[in-house]
């Protein structure tokens, strides 16, 4: 009885160090690539979110939601359509941050950033969802 206990211990315990260390490679997969390929697969990756999050030509803003989403400069938002599979987008936004993680501090010695306002809204301007933000008071 003790060997079978002490079987099934081993067998969680192989389990949890896999699982924990498939988790660490998948942070680290991009740590060994150079600034100007993490360049060029932060575009195709941000790129591709853009044309599955966005199928739609936008002529009502109320069927587009927004999500988290982190950019060069730090913490962003998403527009993505209500017909879009979230739980796939959530996946390829999750990979997207990862990237970011790794890419952002080699570049942002070099770039200008905004202060993150949460946006207020969307609306529909050319065929594309575009956010829309309320005035800061003392804005005229």
């Amino acid at each position: 009885m003790k060997l079978l206990h002490l079987k099934s211990l081993v067998r969680c315990f192989v389990i949890i160090a896999i699982t924990l260390i498939s988790c660490a490679k998948d942070d680290l997969s991009y740590t060994n690539l150079s600034e100007e390929e993490l360049s060029e697969l932060e575009r195709e990756k941000y790129d591709a979110i853009q044309a599955f999050a966005q199928p739609e030509v936008c002529t009502d803003p109320s069927v587009w939601l927004k999500m988290d989403m982190n950019s060069v400069c730090g913490e962003g938002r998403l527009i993505y359509h209500e017909s879009v599979d979230v739980a796939k987008l959530k996946v390829m936004v999750e990979d997207y941050n990862a990237l970011i993680k790794v890419y952002a501090p080699l570049i942002s010695a070099f770039i200008s950033c905004e202060a993150f306002r949460e946006p207020s809204g969307i609306v529909c301007e050319e065929g594309k969802p575009v956010f829309i933000y309320d005035e800061e008071v003392g804005d005229n």
